[in-house]
């Protein structure tokens, strides 16, 4: 399933909540502004993807979380097998800015 913007901003908001406490997708809902239904959807990839724990905390510290673990999770764009794929998908490797520069 492809994910757009949206999704990767409200997986940035989730992620920095729970970093400060939140432990609801209730409390998490209110802080990132979204829909119920919408976050626990997210919160449920996250857990999938190791990424916030059953009891809402991150795992691993927040600055070792990056911006490339959001865009493979979120499935945004699968590069092709030819020249210009190759070069797209080599570009998405190389994102290794944490989260945290862009909360």
């Amino acid at each position: 399933m492809l994910r757009d913007e949206k999704w990767i901003k409200y997986a940035l908001g989730i992620l920095k909540s729970v970093h400060k406490g939140s432990s609801s997708i209730s409390e998490i809902s209110e802080k990132v502004g979204g829909s119920e239904s919408y976050i626990a959807k997210i919160v449920a990839t996250l857990r999938k993807a190791d990424l916030i724990t059953r009891d809402y905390s991150l795992p691993k510290k927040p600055d070792q979380i990056l911006v490339k673990d959001l865009l493979v999770i979120a499935n945004t764009y699968k590069p092709s097998n030819d020249p210009v794929g190759k070069i797209i998908k080599s570009m998405l490797e190389s994102l290794t800015m944490p989260i945290t520069e862009i909360w």
